[in-house]
């Protein structure tokens, strides 16, 4: 019977503190709507499609329009290859980037 007492002893309080609740009293004023935050983010990020290719100073997707160096990873497996790339463009100068989110290959 004394050996079970702890093991139980220690299983009640488990299952007791198990269902408490915690209560926060935060002083601090919140912060913003997360779900604007995202949503102006989605709003800057773009697909693009093309190929991608070497340049002398990295990688680049050749589109229909222009052709953007990529920025945010790399890029050497998908050399050659037909994608979609989720992104935003990042103009540094006069040259706009491309800075990568995602990378969908074309079947």
């Amino acid at each position: 019977m004394k050996k079970l007492i702890k093991p139980l002893t220690i299983v009640i309080c488990l299952a007791i503190s198990g269902l408490s609740f915690a209560v926060s009293n935060s002083t601090e004023p919140p912060q913003g709507d997360p779900a604007k935050f995202v949503a102006t983010a989605e709003q800057d990020t773009q697909v693009f499609h093309g190929i991608v290719k070497k340049l002398d100073d990295g990688m680049a997707l050749h589109t229909e329009k222009e052709i953007y160096p990529l920025i945010g990873g790399e890029f050497d497996i998908i050399n050659g290859k037909e994608v979609n790339i989720i992104g935003k463009i990042i103009e540094e100068g006069s040259i706009k980037k491309l800075a990568v989110n995602r990378i969908q290959l074309n079947k």
